[in-house]
């Protein structure tokens, strides 16, 4: 890291050039509606690792996002119909429906899945 910056990079040397990407943040940082201090992350035994959007396959959430993504494209079809009004073709999409199917369609076998092929890629870059 560059320009003074107390950050420690992350993995074994020549372990993969993405390890240069991941650190340590040094002050706290904005977890949804709460700050997270790396310190007290540390008294409990945690590390904080901020990881850059170009290392979406490492992180389980990403993968469990595009899987509803792609149930919500693929299945539109099943959650409309179509209405016709003075000639005018309209399409009403029931998306309460279709988001509450999607996220039912992201189990908890699937997330299982999801974390092991994560660690499995953290261990092959790792060795």
């Amino acid at each position: 890291m560059t320009n003074g910056q107390s950050q420690k990079a992350v993995g074994r040397s020549g372990s993969g050039a993405s390890s240069a990407f991941h650190y340590r943040p040094s002050s706290p940082i904005q977890l949804l509606s709460m700050m997270c201090c790396p310190d007290v992350a540390e008294a409990y035994g945690h590390e904080l690792l901020q990881q850059p959007a170009q290392c979406a396959h490492l992180s389980p959430l990403s993968s469990a996002w595009w899987t509803v993504k792609w149930f919500i494209s693929n299945s539109r079809e099943k959650y409309s119909e179509e209405m016709y009004d003075r000639g005018t073709l309209y399409r009403h999409i029931f998306y309460t429906d279709l988001i509450d199917d999607s996220l039912k369609s992201m189990t908890k076998r699937k997330w299982k899945d999801l974390v092991s092929r994560v660690r499995k890629t953290e261990d092959f870059f790792l060795k």
